[in-house]
């Protein structure tokens, strides 16, 4: 998706950005949205907006993100649900892009071994204070 940021094709292009928007505005953690005078619980990948105002952050009319929108559900990058007069946009895949443990591991380097500190130099790890330091003043 990212590389569609970046598209020649302007319809790719403009639906990259609304799901960067998306992905970058929605909640990191579960949480409440207050919608008029009513707490709303919005979870962690989804953002409760309208249309309008995600058009002003992208920058062109409603019915363009409408569209756009649509061709992001279509594609099983996004779900909306209504809320109240509000739109919740669930980013799919959030919490697995997120959470660093259902991620892959890579394989990490071997750790290279520690050098032998110098003569005369000790050290202490924070296992417990260095007092020769202190005799040289």
């Amino acid at each position: 998706m990212a590389e569609e940021l970046f598209s020649h094709d302007k319809n790719k292009s403009m639906a990259a950005r609304i799901h960067f928007v998306l992905f970058q505005k929605c909640n990191y953690a579960d949480g409440y949205v207050c919608i008029g005078k009513k707490q709303v619980l919005c979870r962690k990948g989804e953002y409760i907006t309208t249309y309008k105002a995600l058009a002003q952050l992208v920058g062109i009319n409603d019915q363009s993100v409408r569209r756009y929108v649509k061709s992001l559900i279509d594609r099983s990058l996004v779900e909306v649900r209504r809320v109240a007069t509000h739109v919740c946009f669930r980013i799919c895949g959030y919490a697995y892009f997120t959470d660093l443990d259902k991620q892959p591991k890579q394989s990490s380097p071997e750790p290279s071994r520690k050098q032998k500190p110098e003569v005369g130099m000790t050290m202490s790890y924070g296992s417990k204070p260095r007092f020769d330091l202190l005799k040289e003043l």
